[in-house]
């Protein structure tokens, strides 16, 4: 409970600073502002130069566009999905197969 709490204490300042950064002219994405702000600490990390958080949260706003089809086929390659084995096809072996085993059964008892 206590990390759910902090989770939600997290995500309300994120749209708090993207908030004020963007003016209210648009609604925000946590996802994209989510993005932003990882992307800022993965600089400081590594020591590259980092642009300006504020003018980046900016850009965290929701798109404009209207989907006409559902988002199934996002997030490619899918899991692939194999049927269970099913029961094996079994043959008798042909005369070739059956001397073939006999020939390297002899050579495995000649070694």
């Amino acid at each position: 409970m206590v990390e759910l709490d902090w989770a939600l204490v997290g995500l309300w300042l994120l749209g708090l600073m993207t908030i004020e950064e963007s003016g209210l002219k648009e609604p925000w994405s946590p996802a994209k502002a989510q993005v932003v702000v990882r992307e800022a600490i993965r600089r400081i990390v590594r020591r590259i130069p980092r642009h300006s958080l504020g003018n980046e949260l900016k850009k965290a706003v929701r798109d404009g566009h209207l989907r006409k089809g559902s988002k199934k086929a996002r997030n490619w390659p899918h899991k692939k999905k194999e049927r269970p084995p099913g029961v094996p096809k079994t043959r008798m072996a042909t005369k070739k197969e059956v001397a073939a085993a006999k020939e390297v059964s002899e050579l495995e008892e000649a070694a």
